[in-house]
């Protein structure tokens, strides 16, 4: 019996935790990912984008990995933490079962912003001096 109890111990510290307690850690420093879908970009000529969330606009730079998205593409991973972050872009199953998940690291910068915000920050990155949409709907009402 101290031979068994013995094997077991080993196994345990080799292999970790058994199956019935995998899965219950959380790791409380990593907040939850968050779905967005992008919806102002200019890459690869600039490196700064607006992602929608369910809570508003969150607004990226785009710091590493991956390069290529687009507007439409789905993103996901904790949008709403301020800071240096990797998201995922969200593929079609069969694209993902045929090159895995790709990943990006981005600056947020910030979160839950208004659509006027993430305009004005948008085009102060991208697009300098630019005219936004709702001063073009303003003009042309005058």
């Amino acid at each position: 019996m101290p031979h068994r109890l013995l094997v077991l111990v080993a196994t345990f510290l080799l292999c970790g935790a058994p199956a019935a307690f995998a899965g219950h850690e959380h790791d409380l420093s990593r907040p939850d990912p968050i779905q967005g879908e992008i919806v102002l970009t200019d890459t690869p000529f600039c490196g700064y984008f607006v992602v929608e969330t369910d809570q508003g606009f969150s607004l990226l730079r785009w710091r590493g990995e991956m390069e290529v998205f687009a507007e439409g593409d789905k993103v996901q991973g904790p949008l709403h933490a301020a800071g240096l972050q990797r998201i995922e872009h969200v593929l079609e199953p069969r694209l993902l079962a045929a090159i895995g998940p790709l990943f990006t690291l981005v600056q947020i910068d910030d979160w839950g912003v208004d659509l006027r915000r993430a305009q004005e920050a948008y085009y102060e990155h991208c697009h300098p001096g630019a005219v936004l949409p709702q001063q073009q709907q303003t003009a042309a009402a005058q």
